[in-house]
């Protein structure tokens, strides 16, 4: 995380969503990935907010869209939903990186689904 972090305050619906889509990234990684190492990075910069999740673990050439990807799905579903973006990348036996990003525009307003 920044040592000092930029002074917005993110809404309610915004912090639920970047929360749970964290959680499912971190539980695809238990569950599926058999990651020894995982690295969690929280930055945000003068446009807005990222979170990126890398694992080592097996990797994986399923898209978010494919049968079986539910979590990706939901992941890009929930970023979508608070305006923000969804990126994984991932190939097979060499680990995955997922970026959650929200701007700070859609971060801090009341947006609706």
């Amino acid at each position: 995380m920044p040592d000092r972090p930029a002074s917005h305050t993110v809404t309610a619906e915004v912090r639920h969503d970047l929360f749970l889509a964290t959680k499912e990234a971190l539980h695809n990684i238990v569950r599926h990935s058999q990651a020894t190492e995982v690295t969690l990075r929280i930055s945000t910069d003068a446009n807005g907010l990222e979170i990126v999740i890398t694992d080592n673990g097996h990797g994986f050439v399923t898209g978010p869209d494919q049968a079986g990807a539910d979590g990706l799905r939901n992941m890009r579903l929930r970023m979508e939903g608070i305006g923000g973006d969804f990126r994984v990348q991932s190939n097979p036996r060499s680990g995955t990186t997922i970026s959650l990003i929200c701007p700070w525009k859609q971060a801090v307003g009341a947006h609706s689904r």
